[in-house]
């Protein structure tokens, strides 16, 4: 992408998968942070996307703890895996 335009919303949930694995340029991530501000419905996916890795971070912290359940990772991971479909 040269331009840092963004078409739709389609192309910015590409780029917000994208941004999650580093791998964004300074254009794109512009570009984004543009249509996020002005996109509601792709301002509460990254909200979501956000909360989602957040928890994900503090389970993978805690895995560590012998009281963190397997039934808590596969909630964590499910919980990321269906926002990371959307």
């Amino acid at each position: 992408m040269k331009g840092g335009e963004i078409k739709n919303c389609e192309h910015a949930e590409m780029l917000l998968a994208r941004k999650v694995l580093g791998e964004l340029s300074e254009a794109e991530d512009g570009a984004l942070q543009e249509h996020l501000a002005g996109c509601q419905h792709c301002s509460k996916n990254h909200q979501e996307l956000d909360a989602s890795l957040q928890l994900l971070r503090t389970g993978l912290k805690m895995e560590a703890e012998p009281k963190f359940s397997a039934e808590r990772r596969l909630e964590l991971q499910s919980i990321l895996e269906s926002i990371m479909k959307r």
